[in-house]
């Protein structure tokens, strides 16, 4: 959270409203702040991709545990 909070700025725009869209969409825009700190979360999370990928596939089955059991 740290880094969320200190590597990045992100700023909110609301879409333009018409006829045919009453309800827009929010848009982000979102800007590097510190380059440091995003190579540190960047190495991070590359260094546990085949981790995350291995409790996904463990959520994927959990997910279809529940689903035989209901």
């Amino acid at each position: 959270r740290f880094i969320e909070k200190k590597a990045y700025d992100v700023q909110e725009f609301e879409g333009r409203r018409s006829a045919r869209n009453l309800n827009p969409k929010k848009k982000y825009i979102i800007k590097v702040v510190d380059d440091k700190l995003d190579q540190l979360a960047r190495d991070i999370l590359y260094n546990q991709a085949d981790q995350l990928t291995m409790l996904a596939k463990v959520n994927e089955i959990n997910g279809l545990i529940v689903d035989l059991v209901s």
